[in-house]
């Protein structure tokens, strides 16, 4: 059994310093943003591709990292997950990162005291 890549997909039109090409293996919701714009959100079908390119970032997000293959600058990454594993990568000059989750601070009330009701027995 053979281990060959796939083939290189066909380059952008354009020159800008990151490309990214993903293509869609199953029924996925995905949204990808392109220095710091969204262009594109929704979801994609089985065989459909889609090609990117940017100067500065772009940032995948998906429902599904198994069910999108993906080329970043030309070389090929492969599926970029597990079965339904929710996958969030960002793509720089610098390579490709996962982002770190940073918490958001929810600001809490502290609960008010409520007067009791005494009932009274008849």
């Amino acid at each position: 059994m053979s281990t060959a890549q796939p083939p290189t997909p066909i380059a952008t039109q354009n020159t800008a310093p990151l490309q990214l090409y993903l293509i869609a293996q199953q029924r996925v919701w995905m949204r990808v943003t392109v220095d710091g714009r969204v262009a594109f959100e929704g979801r994609a079908l089985p065989g459909d591709a889609y090609t990117y390119s940017g100067n500065q970032s772009i940032e995948l997000f998906t429902s599904n990292g198994a069910a999108v293959e993906a080329y970043f600058n030309q070389e090929y990454l492969g599926k970029l997950g597990e079965d339904a594993e929710v996958v969030r990568l960002s793509f720089t000059e610098a390579g490709m990162r996962t982002p770190t989750p940073s918490p958001t601070l929810t600001p809490t009330s502290t609960p008010r005291s409520t007067p009791t009701e005494r009932m009274e027995s008849p």
